[in-house]
């Protein structure tokens, strides 16, 4: 046997005994209900009743007794009349006579009276007493039979072999079934390297092929459920009809099942309007992206110019109107959606809501300081910039973090708040105004030491240093006339689009350290001697300037 046939039919045996243990109890019950102390319990006040079937209703009070009491007595009195298989229903007959002065018509036999009709009765059914009476005894003596002959051996041996017959075509139908899904599965896993393609939104793949199999797959299991919860749906009211005792139940069956289909039904047609604007409010959204897109390509590559508006902020001004259209789009399609106006609903999504204000503080504010970043323009991808203690080349920026990569090749993410209370140096900047940067460092040197070799003997160091610009010339600065030392500052020209366009691997940071080298080769060819303050010195080898600095 097929292991998915298998397990089919295993799970169709337990539902089989879950149900025959809940019949067994809930038969008993309804029988008890209808044939013994309590038949009207599942009828309406009046109504004279036969296994859970009404047969005529009495709508007046007759003396003392209610329409109720009236039909609840009749109803006891026929219940008993037919589960005495010793009364013929040839026995019925219809005699009229007065009862304390009152004209009535009653329909008995041997052992008592079944029911009595009033003139006030006839009158409610607008018929005569006779025809009244005539009638009820009709629907008496067809529903007493049809009793009687539902609880005989023979009748319920044939409601056997039809549940019988019925579960052996369910059976093969579930078999049919799994076999016909079993092969479908297999086509659909041959298929995936064949037909089935991914699906890309623009270009990128938003599922790949195995994924959309195994989608694919999912939903046909999905279809091969509900046929087989529909084939029970069919078959236990079918086969629940067939007995007496539980034909109630399968009544109950099929009123949940027609009233959850109209159910379904009336809140599909009901909702179809706001699916139409649904699609429509979509369709706006997507349709206003499709203009954008070209639009942000033209400003980036400039064959679209529009005054003060840079090439750079074209992608981020993309993405942000992008996020402002599907916010947009969903604030106005949110209360259209199912069920948004329940409790439930609404109280998730101010859990909802709650948890984000709770838990987007930082990211909030990561993504405020990076648009102002993006539109204030203080660096941009490629740039060579200095943020706090790291130097590097930017490779990224975005709403969150700013990516850079050091000299190391350490690649650091810097969150963009933390940026914006930095002070930013970007050393490609100079290039937009058309002047060369100026790289700059202090040294420090005795009193001993005349300015000029100083300042000769700086200047050669720069002269030295790879893409230290020749014109305009270095400079150097006095900064600080200390006590025992002077504080010299070398400033010299550097050009950044040299440096950005050289294949060398030079940044910042190692231009800085050839210069230092630089500087400590021609001093010390100079025979000048620096200094480092706070430092014990060396004995004296150039002069009485060594000595202790604080």
């Amino acid at each position: 046997m097929h292991p998915g046939f298998r397990w089919i039919v295993s799970r169709l045996v337990a539902v089989l005994v879950l149900s025959a243990a809940l019949i067994c109890p809930l038969s008993a019950q309804e029988t008890s209900k209808t044939e013994s102390k309590s038949p009207t319990a599942q009828t309406a006040a009046g109504a004279v009743a036969l296994d859970g079937k009404t047969l005529f209703v009495i709508e007046v009070e007759l003396g003392s007794a209610s329409a109720s009491e009236r039909g609840k007595n009749t109803t006891e009195r026929l219940v008993k009349f037919a589960q005495n298989q010793d009364q013929p229903l040839d026995a019925l007959r219809i005699e009229s006579g007065d009862k304390q002065g009152i004209p009535l018509t009653a329909i008995s036999y041997p052992g008592g009276n079944l029911a009595t009709f009033s003139e006030a009765d006839a009158r409610a059914a607008g018929k005569s007493r006779t025809a009244l009476a005539k009638d009820s005894l009709e629907k008496i003596r067809s529903a007493v039979g049809r009793y009687r002959q539902e609880r005989q051996t023979g009748y319920l041996l044939r409601s056997g072999a039809y549940t019988a017959v019925a579960t052996v075509i369910l059976l093969a139908a579930l078999r049919v079934i799994n076999h016909v899904f079993a092969r479908l599965y297999r086509v659909l896993k041959a298929w995936e390297n064949v037909y089935i393609r991914p699906i890309h939104i623009g270009s990128y793949e938003l599922l790949q092929a195995n994924q959309l199999d195994d989608l694919i797959t999912f939903f046909a299991r999905l279809v091969q459920i509900a046929v087989v919860l529909g084939l029970l749906a069919i078959y236990f009211p079918l086969v629940l009809d067939l007995f007496p005792w539980t034909r109630q139940i399968a009544a109950a069956f099929r009123g949940y099942f027609l009233s959850a289909f109209q159910t379904i039904g009336l809140a599909i047609i009901g909702y179809i309007p706001n699916v139409f604007f649904i699609i429509s409010v979509v369709t706006v959204a997507y349709l206003a992206l499709r203009f954008l897109r070209p639009l942000s390509e033209q400003l980036e590559r400039e064959t679209f110019v529009l005054p003060g508006f840079y090439p750079e902020w074209a992608k981020p001004t993309y993405r942000l109107l992008t996020w402002l259209t599907i916010a947009l789009a969903a604030v106005v399609i949110f209360p259209y959606l199912p069920g948004f106006d329940s409790p439930a609903f609404q109280g998730i999504s101010v859990f909802l809501g709650i948890l984000v204000s709770l838990g987007s503080t930082s990211a909030i504010a990561n993504i405020v300081a990076g648009t102002l970043l993006i539109y204030t323009r203080n660096f941009k991808v490629g740039d060579i910039v200095r943020l706090g203690d790291t130097v590097g080349r930017v490779l990224e920026t975005s709403l969150l973090v700013t990516r850079i990569i050091t000299v190391k090749n350490v690649v650091i993410n810097i969150p963009n708040s933390d940026i914006l209370t930095r002070q930013i140096e970007n050393f490609n900047t100079v290039r937009e105004l058309d002047k060369k940067l100026i790289l700059h460092t202090k040294v420090f040197l005795g009193y001993e030491v005349p300015w000029r070799r100083a300042y000769e003997a700086l200047k050669a160091a720069a002269a030295r240093t790879t893409f230290i610009a020749q014109e305009p010339q270095p400079f150097v600065l006095q900064k600080e006339l200390n006590e025992v030392y002077v504080t010299y500052e070398l400033n010299a020209y550097i050009d950044a689009l040299v440096m950005a366009q050289s294949n060398a691997e030079l940044t910042v940071e190692r231009i800085y350290s050839q210069l230092h080298e630089n500087i400590r080769d021609c001093c010390q060819e100079a025979g000048i001697r620096i200094f480092a303050p706070s430092y014990e010195a060396d004995p004296n080898e150039f002069g009485p300037a060594a000595g202790k600095l604080n």
